[in-house]
């Protein structure tokens, strides 16, 4: 659960991959760690992961199992050291998680090389972005509540 929303931040704030590339910067996910008791709406299959290509675009890869829900609405919080970049709310519902809408039924979906998303235009500022980051999140769906911190790192190898 912890990587999507990872990846649902990074797709919101500023959009990078996990691998070297595209000006060779890369982005790690150093720690996850949900809330305990925290249900988990999402998992992630062991080769779940984003790839940024040399052109600048981020890759999904491997798949993502939820669990049914009605809403999901994310609220979360990114900081760098001691400042706050920005705290928001998302509905996953209106993103089209998965490329679905809610009601979002159990099920399973497989990224495709076609799941791209062109970053390109934030190539030459990528380096405003390094840095190691916190993110907090919650989740609140259907009555209940998922949620956990990530740290991040942005970087050049």
């Amino acid at each position: 659960m912890n990587k999507v929303c990872a990846v649902l931040v990074i797709l919101n704030l500023f959009s990078i991959g996990t691998t070297f590339a595209c000006n060779g910067y890369n982005l790690t996910i150093v720690e996850s760690t949900p809330c305990p008791g925290s249900p988990e709406l999402v998992t992630l299959s062991k080769d779940f992961g984003l790839k940024l290509t040399k052109d600048c675009y981020l890759v999904f890869t491997g798949c993502v199992s939820n669990k049914p829900f009605k809403t999901a609405e994310m609220q979360y919080a990114v900081s760098r050291g001691s400042q706050l970049i920005v705290e928001q709310t998302l509905d996953m519902c209106a993103y089209n998680f998965l490329d679905r809408k809610c009601p979002m039924p159990e099920g399973k979906y497989c990224f495709s090389n076609s799941d791209r998303h062109n970053i390109k235009s934030l190539k030459r500022i990528l380096h405003t972005f390094v840095g190691n980051y916190d993110v907090v999140y919650n989740i609140a769906h259907d009555g209940e509540s998922s949620c956990g911190t990530l740290k991040l790192k942005f970087g050049k190898k």
